[in-house]
This record gives C-alpha cells, structure tokens and sequence, in this order.
C-alpha cells in the first residue's frame, strides 16, 4: 500500500501527491466512503426486505389480486437485486484483495452502488404503490406512487447531477494529481522523486 505523501492544508493546497491516487483521491479513502455511503442504503433495504418478507405470512397476503400478488414479487426480487448489488463491494474486495487490482475494485464497487440505489428505488416505489393499493384504492396509489418514485428520482440522481453539471469539474484519471504536482512548489535540486514518480 503506497504511503500517503500529501496532506490538504488548512488553506486546501497540496504539497505532494500520493502516487497511488486515482484521479487525486487516495484509493484506500475513496473506496472506505464509497463502503460508508453503501451502509446507509443497506438500513433501507433491509427495512423494506424485513417488510416484504414478513408480509407474506400476514392474513391480508391473502386478499391480494394475482395482479398484486405479481407485483409482490417483482418487488421482492427487485429488493434483493438491490440488497445484492449493495453488498456486492464486499465480496468483491476479498477476491480481489491485495491483487493490485484498487482501480478495478473503485469502479466496480460505484458501479455497484449506482444499480443498488436504483434498484432499491424501484422496489420502495413498487412497495408503497401495492400498500397505498390495499388502503385507498388503485386510483389514489397511482399519484401517490408516481410522486414517491419522482422525489426519489430527484433526491438521489437528479440533484446531484444538476450540482455535479453546474458546479462540478470532471477531471481525467489522474488530472487531479497531475495539476496538484504542477502546482505544487518545486523540490530543492538534487532531491529525489518521491515514491512512484
């Protein structure tokens, strides 16, 4: 594991780069909030999994249409594709651990999570269409449901793609750190290159 060289100072300047930093971001920090960011959707999809799973044995399980009971399952598979893809960066670091394989397991693990939230989007937007169902109606759960999955879509993609657009810089593999050694002040001659250079 490479040492990490730099550190933000207070002012937010770089003096040295990790060399082992992917797009100016340490490897090991990245994937550690990636991992952090993953946990807070697991809560949700084990919520909704606990749900499903338990409604199945409840006496109104009964009374569902087979159109209903189609949708229950969809839902429930769709929650466990998510529960899957979320935990996916786990196992998939254990394989590929100590394999010089860090970048690989970055853009997996997004990747990962990126499907995980968006399956998990659909199954908690299909599980309040079939609940508001049994409770109001087909008519009332359609407007309901559409406005659940519509704030959905705008509070975890939407958003952050509109400040990721306006206000965002997408730097190549790499960019960040070469800007951060370009603008960093230079080394007294004859010191040596830093680990990596």
């Amino acid at each position: 594991m490479a040492v990490v060289l730099s550190k933000k100072s207070e002012r937010g300047s770089n003096s040295q780069v990790d060399p082992g930093e992917i797009g100016g971001l340490n490897p090991d920090k990245a994937y550690a909030e990636l991992l952090q960011e993953v946990r807070v959707a697991q809560t949700g999809v084990q919520f909704l999994l606990g749900f499903l799973m338990t409604f199945a044995f409840s006496p109104r399980f009964e009374t569902l249409s087979e159109a209903q009971t189609y949708q229950y399952v969809a839902t429930l598979i769709t929650a466990f594709s998510a529960a899957a893809c979320l935990t996916a960066p786990a196992p998939f670091h254990r394989v590929v651990f100590r394999h010089g394989l860090r970048s690989q397991l970055l853009a997996v693990s997004n990747r990962m999570a990126i499907v995980g939230l968006a399956l998990l989007m659909i199954a908690m937007s299909s599980a309040m269409l079939l609940i508001v169902t049994m409770a109001m109606g087909s008519d009332a759960s359609r407007i309901i449901a559409s406005a659940t999955f519509s704030g959905i879509i705008w509070l975890w993609f939407g958003m952050p793609m509109w400040h990721r657009l306006r206000y965002g810089k997408r730097l190549p593999v790499g960019g960040a750190a070469e800007a951060a050694r370009a603008n960093s002040p230079s080394r007294p001659k004859g010191a040596g290159r830093a680990p990596g250079e």
